[in-house]
């Protein structure tokens, strides 16, 4: 049975918008995490998925169109994905391929059409990112996906 997804908005405001959170599976403090542990100061009553979670918002970024080599670059309103964490007894298991077809699903709801990928520090999410149609640029550390 897959897990359950539970979807909400963080009490956490970034330049005038908030970090909509899905969880996958039974909720949990963040303190209970084991990956992406949150610093002691953060939100204290904030609760993430026991499978694992992904942050999301709305907000402005200057995004790559056109040639791979000699992109244009223009600001746009983007769904920004800020991160996914997923727990090492579920990883492997498609959970972030999962999450991932949740972003299309938000942006399309929030009337986006371009999903911007922050952070992508570890290679294993860059290449998911890449077989799930995100373009990488800004030295493989973003990548951006045009629905």
């Amino acid at each position: 049975m897959p897990p359950k997804i539970n979807e909400f908005y963080l009490n956490v405001n970034i330049q005038g918008s908030f970090i909509y959170r899905v969880a996958l599976g039974d909720l949990i403090p963040s303190t209970q995490r084991t990956i992406f542990t949150p610093p002691a100061s953060s939100e204290p009553n904030c609760m993430t998925g026991e499978v694992g979670f992904m942050d999301v918002m709305r907000c402005r970024e200057v995004v790559p169109h056109g040639k791979i080599r000699e992109p244009e670059y223009r600001m746009e309103t983007v769904l920004s994905l800020l991160g996914i964490g997923i727990e090492p007894k579920y990883q492997g298991k498609g959970y972030a391929r999962e999450l991932l077809e949740r972003a299309d699903y938000i942006a399309q709801g929030w009337h986006l059409d371009t999903i911007v990928a922050c952070s992508l520090i570890k290679p294993r999410i860059r290449k998911l990112c890449r077989k799930n149609g995100y373009r990488l640029y800004y030295s493989a550390k973003k990548g951006v996906k045009v629905l």
